[in-house]
């Protein structure tokens, strides 16, 4: 091999070389800005207490049980949330539904980065309300399966974040959940 064939073998792999580089570098930029354009939303829900709505004098009545649900914004830009709701059921049967919010911020808003907007839910009746959203909302499981239910979050650019809520919460929403009528179909 003379020495101008091994200057054009150094050549052919420093070409390739250089193409692998650029082509990583364009999808390493691409991911990145993908990345600090998606909302970043953390969504935390929780089973609390809120001071009841005043009475006439201006006093506090007893506390009620309630659902509150934090919206924590993570990314580096504004976030602009539409809905808070329920996204229930699987395949075929999913049902969302939108959520009134009794306390908190209004729907919709805004969350600068490093913000959180917390609403409430407190309705009037607590076990009148779960078993409401009981009938509204849940879809039965099957096979003896838990009812698949989440929190989902819309923002203004479309996306939905669904959540996954914890054990006390999800016990305490389905608490009045139906399960599947099984049939009685004996063969005999």
């Amino acid at each position: 091999m003379t020495f101008d064939q091994k200057i054009q073998i150094a050549i052919a792999i420093g070409t390739c070389s250089a193409a692998v580089a650029t082509s990583a570098a364009v999808v390493f930029s691409l991911i990145q800005t993908r990345l600090a354009t998606r909302s970043r939303l953390r969504v935390n829900v929780v089973l609390a207490e809120h001071g009841g709505r005043p009475d006439l004098y201006g006093d506090a009545t007893e506390m009620l049980p309630a659902l509150k649900i934090q919206v924590a914004n993570h990314g580096q830009r504004p976030v602009y949330l539409t809905t808070v709701g329920w996204k229930a059921g699987r395949f075929f049967s999913r049902v969302t539904k939108s959520q009134n919010m009794t306390d908190g911020w209004p729907l919709p808003s805004k969350v600068e980065p490093s913000e959180y907007a917390t609403f409430w839910v407190v309705p009037d009746g607590w076990d009148r309300w779960l078993k409401a959203f009981a009938e509204e909302v849940l879809v039965s499981g099957h096979f003896g399966s838990k009812p698949y239910l989440r929190l989902a979050v819309m923002t203004s650019l479309g996306e939905q974040i669904n959540t996954r809520l914890p054990a006390d919460v999800l016990v305490e929403l389905t608490r009045h959940a139906s399960p599947k009528r099984k049939l009685k179909a004996k063969r005999d």
